[in-house]
């Protein structure tokens, strides 16, 4: 897929993708936890190697170019939608097991939540209450 993002001081297409300056941290990766509600700050603790200020320029960049990024971010969804498609088609065996791991996982969850309350360590997040 050939970007059509210009690109800015913060927000620079290269290799086939758009970048946040000179780092690795896709234009997409800030713009999409920045949509769904994560402040700056908490985009920064995520991704500790992109400056604060890089994270507002690249917000910035995404309101000034937000039908051009919208569309961009539509085209990667439907690129990594038809990847996943063809490798779940290649191995839908695996792609079974996996699903049935992610159930069983998710139930018991569900079980354990249901159980008698603790005190938030984690250690019984992971090991469950313990026993007197």
């Amino acid at each position: 897929m050939k970007s059509t993002i210009a690109g800015n001081e913060y927000v620079r297409p290269r290799d086939g993708n758009v970048y946040i300056g000179d780092t690795r941290v896709t234009l997409a990766s800030i713009v999409i936890l920045w949509r769904n509600g994560e402040t700056p700050g908490a985009i920064h603790d995520e991704f500790p190697t992109v400056r604060l200020a890089a994270i507002y320029g690249t917000i910035a960049y995404y309101l000034d170019h937000q039908a051009e990024v919208d569309i961009y971010l539509e085209e990667l969804d439907t690129l990594w939608r038809a990847g996943r498609d063809e490798a779940e088609a290649a191995d839908p065996a695996f792609y079974a097991r996996m699903r049935a791991r992610l159930a069983q996982r998710q139930a018991g969850r569900e079980v354990g939540a249901a159980s008698e309350p603790t005190n938030g360590t984690p250690e019984e997040s992971v090991l469950g209450s313990p026993t007197a």
